[in-house]
């Protein structure tokens, strides 16, 4: 009967701190979230808007080429993080947060040519930040952006 005992205890210590974990990496990826956020929302009011995306995407796109030969080839978008990469790093999940990347990488290429402008970062990011809202976006939206989600996704 002791051993049933311990067997049970072991079981609930063992989902609590599952349970526990989940919560400290969900609070991990929002916090990388709202970090990423910050770059579009200069004014810091709580909204994004087509201004302050745009300029967040002229940023972007600037320390995604360092080389400033006006593209972003797959290699350089390799060093995109937005907060992610370092928690990737951490819980171990490189693989899955890079598949991530790679994915959007290839659906931000409109033409196909394996490497990035800033015309198709900034379109990308339009489409992706203002599907909840045309004039602005708030946190709230921004974190269901199509590759904000899918970087937490890669890391859950």
């Amino acid at each position: 009967m002791r051993t049933f005992r311990a067997g049970i205890a072991a079981c609930a210590l063992f989902l609590a701190s599952q349970v526990f974990g989940q919560e400290l990496l969900d609070e991990d990826i929002l916090g990388a979230q709202a970090a990423s956020f910050k770059v579009f929302d200069a004014d810091r009011d709580g909204k994004a808007t087509a201004a302050e995306v745009a300029a967040g995407a002229k940023s972007i796109f600037a320390a995604l080429d360092p080389d400033s030969d006006g593209a972003v080839t797959q290699n350089e978008f390799g060093e995109f993080s937005m907060g992610f990469a370092p928690l990737a790093e951490q819980i171990l999940r490189r693989d899955e947060y890079r598949a991530a990347r790679n994915v959007i990488f290839t659906r931000w290429d409109m033409n196909a040519d394996s490497q990035l402008s800033q015309a198709e970062i900034t379109a990308a990011l339009f489409e992706e930040v203002f599907t909840a809202s045309e004039a602005a976006a708030d946190q709230e939206a921004y974190t269901k952006s199509r590759f904000i989600a899918e970087m937490g996704a890669a890391l859950r």
